[in-house]
């Protein structure tokens, strides 16, 4: 299992930008500074694919492939 982790200044992630990508271990780190906060989402994939959840909405969140 692999996952990405993306960051956004917002909670419905707009824009953003991925953190880490394609990692296997259990951590990450981040060197930005959050100014004032900052807001992550993670995506797992394995050979099913993967997701990044629902909003409190239910609409399924979406975000392009990390490189």
């Amino acid at each position: 299992v692999l996952y990405d982790l993306v960051r956004d200044a917002s909670p419905t992630f707009p824009g953003g930008s991925c953190v880490e990508s394609g990692g296997s271990d259990l951590t990450a780190v981040d060197a930005a500074n959050p100014a004032p906060v900052l807001f992550y989402l993670v995506r797992s994939r394995n050979s099913c694919g993967g997701n990044l959840g629902t909003s409190s909405n239910g609409v399924p969140r979406s975000y392009p492939a990390c490189p």
